[in-house]
């Protein structure tokens, strides 16, 4: 029956939350309902719903609806409309459960149901209550929480707006100038967030949705300065790309670690391990900025953040064992892939250690190990391509051999879509190989190209390859 989005919504709830919507449904349809029966057909398939031929819909639909009365159509238009009822259903209950878990959510709907029913003292009472309550659990920064408080200090300045005789003028301004703290931190964090999306993506950008420069607040509350300071140099650093506003953040992180809320370092990481990667392409110094990346790693790691099963892709796991393999800290890379290995496929550990061997100068491993491992994702395929060209080079490979090589893996970058930061910075790469192994430009013409380029793969590599190669 394909993969309807009923399933996906199954398999993100947990075994307790699976037995409490099969007892609401139990409760609110009844045992002998139509969707109840589909339920327990499927719930068999939790979580991973894979069994092809037992979800296939004729099947289904002839193990669930047993009568001989209902024709064969009639049993899978019952079966279709059933699930579709019960995406509808579960995804009501989730809304109800969080709504119920939530002691914020559950407070704010009942001020507004206040509110809309006209009770204006016991709407005053709640909302100044909850404002108080939100407020004081400030105890760290964290744009997630911001929401809430934004959303109390609204519902507190409307209530103040209900006293007209004596119209509480401070107060007022006060949750005005909490708003602007709030709405700046909230705006920063989104439009550094678009900043970096219209980097790695240019093709997409457009004047219109060009990210504005933040709006200057005259008076800043205590609460909130940290996180707000630290977005304000977050985003000055993706516009100007400025070292010394990297090292501004970078210190504001190590000494206010704990005065930061742990929701927020995913994204403050996130930011500047981009920006950390398009300078190791784009700033000329490799060695520089490689092992300001491979610091900035060691420094998120000690923080626990990807400790949980899940928290650290396979994208992120490759990139920290590649930067490191490239600075031959061996040791480390050796005992940080056996240890956060374990959570990934067979593949992307070839991958990590295929970087560790060709750094440390074993080709022929190299080429063994990436031949004999299948690669699925695009970007795995690159990196395993770069490895064995780099490979092919530095061994002196059959002359033709390489340039085939070069040649197709040209062919596969230029028809990439979509042509990211990284994809064009790997074709450039392999253009300039090309340009080194065909020996028909002058060595000097070659050395500037890779100089001027912006963003290229390796520019070190390179450059050495070109004495090595004697052109």
């Amino acid at each position: 029956m394909g993969k309807p989005k009923l399933f996906s919504l199954l398999k993100a709830l947990n075994r307790e939350e699976l037995v409490l919507f099969q007892k609401h449904l139990r409760d609110t349809r009844g045992k002998d309902s139509i969707v109840f029966q589909v339920f327990e057909y499927l719930k068999r398939f939790y979580p991973d719903f894979t069994d092809e031929k037992k979800l296939d819909i004729d099947y289904a639909s002839q193990k669930i609806f047993r009568s001989p009365s209902v024709s064969e159509a009639g049993k899978r238009t019952n079966l279709q409309n059933s699930i579709s009822d019960l995406y509808l259903i579960l995804k009501k209950f989730i809304t109800l459960e969080k709504a119920a878990n939530d002691d914020f959510i559950n407070r704010l709907l009942w001020i507004e149901a206040l509110r809309d029913r006209g009770f204006k003292k016991e709407f005053a009472k709640e909302a100044a209550s909850l404002y108080k309550d939100t407020v004081s659990i400030k105890e760290r920064s964290s744009t997630n929480a911001y929401i809430p408080y934004m959303v109390a200090t609204h519902t507190q300045f409307e209530q103040l707006c209900f006293n007209t005789r004596k119209p509480d003028i401070e107060g007022m301004h006060n949750c005005i100038e909490e708003l602007k703290i709030y709405g700046e931190i909230v705006y920063l964090k989104m439009s550094s967030t678009l900043a970096t999306a219209q980097r790695i993506r240019p093709e997409k950008s457009s004047p219109e949705s060009e990210a504005t420069e933040p709006i200057p607040i005259k008076t800043l509350p205590q609460a909130g300065l940290l996180l707000l300071e630290i977005y304000r140099d977050v985003f000055q650093l993706i516009s100007t790309e400025e070292q010394s506003i990297y090292d501004r953040v970078e210190r504001n992180l190590s000494e206010h670690l704990k005065d930061i809320h742990r929701d927020e370092l995913s994204p403050i990481f996130t930011h500047l391990h981009n920006f950390l990667a398009h300078k190791l392409r784009t700033g000329g110094s490799e060695s520089v900025w490689a092992e300001k990346l491979h610091q900035f790693h060691k420094f998120t790691l000690q923080q626990g953040l990807y400790d949980k099963k899940g928290a650290l892709s396979a994208a992120q796991f490759l990139n920290i064992a590649n930067v490191a393999s490239t600075l031959k800290h061996f040791d480390w890379v050796n005992t940080f892939i056996h240890k956060y290995g374990r959570q990934f496929e067979e593949n992307t550990v070839a991958l990590a250690n295929a970087s560790v061997l060709f750094e440390n100068g074993e080709f022929d491993k190299v080429l063994d190990l990436i031949h004999r491992t299948e690669f699925k994702l695009p970007f795995d395929q690159y990196r395993s391509k770069i490895l064995v060209l780099r490979t092919y080079m530095e061994t002196r490979f059959t002359y033709s051999v390489i340039i085939d090589y070069c040649l197709a893996f040209e062919n596969v970058l230029s028809r990439a879509k979509p042509k990211t930061e990284a994809v064009q910075a790997i074709l450039e790469f392999v253009r300039i190989c090309k340009m080194i192994l065909l020996m028909k430009t002058p060595a000097h013409v070659i050395r500037g190209r890779i100089r001027k380029k912006n963003n290229i793969y390796l520019r070190e590599w390179l450059l050495k390859q070109i004495n090595r190669y004697n052109i």
